[in-house]
């Protein structure tokens, strides 16, 4: 200061320096102060005169301003007019991955910069510091790990007091995720299943995606910097089109408007498209962006719908907000006898409807206008004729292309028919012969007709309203029968099953049961309705036959469809000596019957079981202990109680010692013949002997007719034979059953 003061008084210029000072209360006061030489009237310096400026709170103004940047969340660079780093914040280091230390005082843009962006970012900070500022401009910084991170800059000027540019400061944004995001942006754009497109804001194609590419035909190349509306819009819609795209570059968006846009074969295509202004980083509008969808098939679908409401076999109605009919189909024409020209444009309630159904029928509209819609109501309409028609209607909201309620449409059906059906049917169930239960979905009795009251002893007063299976049936059958039950109500139906019911009286009645899931018109099921059969008498007869054929005298036996038995009595094991619980569940013929019979008497059970019934087969059986036992039986088909085969009952007689004695007879009978042929044959011998015998004698009474010496001769020949003839006439005697000896006997004389 003492240096300063005395280059003023020795008349230098000087500038504004800055000068501390302390005041009484030890405290530092900071003054900029600009020293100037004190002059007499002849001009010779007399002294300094200084005019000061406490900068005290503009330094600590400084120094938060130093801190503040330090400490920013954003990156924030400052460079000298040499372009040397001067100003690098924590978030810099942070985002770079360089300390301070290795960036200041290096050139900012040869050492940091991509080298595609050094020549646009020195431009940049170039007119920076010329005073032409910049804003949110990109440039791409290598990080210490050589990564790039792409920011978005504001170039600042900076300036010193005297408002001359000392260099550039740049607050940035780390913008390298927002980036990849925008990339993703625009593949998702060009990859989605939608039509998507895009103008600036001369009305320019800027977005064309593939989508948009394959509905028209055209490429995106083709379209690029072509006008949308002049060029692809038909002629009779480019005026609205246009109106709504200056809509949206206004910021007046819109949702849901129809546009058509001609394609690459001059074909129509309509688009329900949502035109959305596209903005940049600042909120500034530079375009429009539309993201469409291709109705073409649904306008076609609409007319298809309107063909088809018109030539449906339902009736069909539908009003406005008002309550006036614009809708009429032809079976609505062909029930009521109203045409569409009697109908447009009048009162639904108050002309058609008849008088006592008015109120509610304008209740359930009025529902359906304010979006509460209601299924299966029924409402009475009159026709022509002055009758009135029942018709059972689902009362729908209709809506616009935005989901505004416009009106109501109810698709009906002509119940007129059914009411009457089902008091039939209500009268069928009441008189039928036969017990009919209902419950509804609480399991809570709604139907019990004359029968069932007659059966139980209840009347239809007695059970209303009264839990079925807690109040009803037996305790040993409770949990049984309510899991019918509940499967019926989930659908699950569940035919021919049993359940006892507990008559007024206290006696248990049995009761085949059907249960089927009672459903309303819209097939919800509402309940379970049953119809039975009483089969008190019945299972008594059953239990009656079970026990005749367990104590019958003659062994019965039972299989099922797959030839396990399930029926065996007494009589069998005794035979057998296999007890019925040996038996029950194995295979007949595999275990039981002997080998060579086995092919034989499977044939026979199919053959039963196909209801070709056979009487008196033989049936061989293995014994428990190893022996045959012949048994005669009648192979008989066994049915449910609807005919339908369910396995093989045999009634049985034990053959093994009657077979036996038959055996006996036929050998005897063939012993006998035996004997007798063999005495046939042994007279037959003799006869032949006896004739050459006689021949033989006849010979030598012959020969005594001749000389002399012939008569020793037939001495010798007719001596021999005599024993012979002895020798044959025993024999002939001792045929038979004899056992014959044999005796020598010599034909020589001696």
């Amino acid at each position: 200061a003492p240096a300063r003061a005395g280059g003023a008084r020795d008349g230098q210029l000087r500038v504004p320096h800055h000068h501390q000072e302390r005041q009484a209360a030890g405290k530092r006061v900071d003054i900029l102060l600009n020293a100037t030489s004190r002059r007499d009237e002849t001009g010779a310096i007399i002294g300094v005169i200084g005019i000061g400026q406490d900068i005290t709170a503009r330094i600590a103004q400084e120094r938060e301003y130093v801190r503040l940047i330090d400490t920013a969340n954003a990156p924030i660079f400052g460079i000298d007019i040499h372009g040397i780093v001067n100003v690098w914040n924590h978030k810099a280091c942070d985002v770079t991955y360089y300390p301070k230390e290795d960036v200041i005082g290096h050139k900012l843009v040869e050492e940091f910069i991509t080298d595609d962006y050094k020549v646009s970012v020195q431009e940049v900070l170039t007119q920076a510091l010329e005073g032409r500022e910049m804003a949110n401009f990109e440039f791409p910084i290598i990080t210490k790990r050589g990564k790039r991170v792409d920011i978005l800059l504001n170039a600042t000027s900076r300036r010193d007091e005297s408002g001359n540019i000392v260099g550039v400061i740049g607050i940035g944004q780390d913008i390298t995720a927002r980036i990849a995001q925008e990339r993703e942006y625009e593949k998702l754009i060009d990859t989605a299943n939608a039509p998507i497109f895009g103008i600036d804001r001369h009305g320019i194609v800027n977005v064309w995606n593939k989508t948009a590419s394959n509905i028209t035909g055209f490429s995106g190349e083709e379209v690029m910097g072509r006008k949308l509306v002049e060029d692809f819009i038909q002629n009779d819609f480019q005026d609205s089109v246009q109106n709504v795209l200056n809509n949206a570059l206004d910021g007046l968006e819109m949702a849901n408007f129809e546009f058509p846009i001609m394609t690459k074969a001059n074909k129509r295509v309509d688009i329900l498209l949502n035109a959305t202004s596209r903005r940049d980083e600042t909120g500034a509008i530079v375009g429009v962006i539309g993201i469409g969808q291709d109705i073409t098939a649904r306008i076609a679908q609409e007319r298809e719908y309107e063909k088809l409401i018109d030539t449906a076999n339902a009736p069909i109605f539908g009003i406005d907000k008002e309550g006036i009919v614009n809708v009429w189909n032809q079976k609505a024409s062909l029930i009521t006898g109203f045409y569409q020209t009697d109908v447009i444009g009048k009162k639904l309630v108050e002309a058609f409807i008849t008088t006592e159904y008015q109120q509610s029928v304008q209740n359930v509209l009025d529902n359906a206008l304010e979006g509460l819609e209601m299924a299966n109501f029924e409402f009475p309409i009159m026709t022509t004729s002055g009758n009135s028609v029942d018709i059972l209607l689902n009362a729908t909201s209709r809506r616009d292309e935005t989901g505004t309620i416009i009106g109501v449409i109810g698709i009906g059906q002509d119940i007129t028919a059914r009411i009457a059906q089902e008091r039939e049917y209500i009268r069928l169930i009441e008189t039928a012969n036969a017990p009919i239960f209902g419950i509804d979905v609480n399991g809570v009795v709604n139907v019990w007709n004359l029968t069932a009251s007659n059966i139980t002893g209840f009347s239809t007063n007695d059970v209303m309203g009264h839990k079925l299976v807690e109040e009803f049936i037996t305790e040993d059958y409770q949990d049984s029968v309510q899991n019918v039950l509940v499967h019926a109500l989930e659908g699950l139906e569940m035919a021919n099953f049993e359940f006892p019911i507990i008559t007024k009286s206290g006696k248990r009645v049995d009761i085949l049961l059907n249960a089927t899931s009672r459903r309303d018109e819209t097939g919800t099921i509402i309940g379970v309705i049953g119809i039975g059969q009483d089969i008190t008498a019945r299972i008594a007869q059953e239990r009656e036959y079970i026990r005749l054929i367990d104590t019958a005298n003659a062994p019965i036996f039972g299989i099922d469809c797959n030839g396990v038995v399930n029926v065996w009595n007494k009589t069998a094991c005794n035979i057998t000596g296999f007890t019925t619980a040996e038996v029950m569940g194995r295979n007949l013929v595999a275990e039981y019957i002997t080998d060579d019979y086995k092919e034989a008497v499977q044939k026979v059970l199919d053959s039963a079981l196909e209801g070709a019934e056979t009487a008196n087969y033989e049936l061989p059986l293995m014994t428990k202990d190893g022996k045959r036992v012949e048994i005669l039986l009648n192979a008989t088909s066994r049915r449910d109680e609807h005919g339908n085969v369910i396995g093989v009952v045999g009634i049985g007689q034990d053959i093994t010692e009657i077979r036996a004695a038959r055996e006996y007879e036929l050998k005897k009978i063939e012993a006998e013949a035996a004997e007798a042929a063999q005495r046939t044959v042994s007279a037959h011998v003799y006869h032949e002997i006896r004739n050459v015998v006689g021949a033989v004698l006849a010979l030598a009474d012959r020969a005594c007719e001749c000389v002399d010496r012939s008569v020793n001769t037939r001495s010798l020949s007719i001596q021999p034979m005599r024993p012979f003839l002895a020798l044959t006439a025993m024999a002939l005697s001792m045929c038979g059953t004899r056992q014959l000896q044999t005796s020598p006997v010599s034909l020589v004389k001696r």
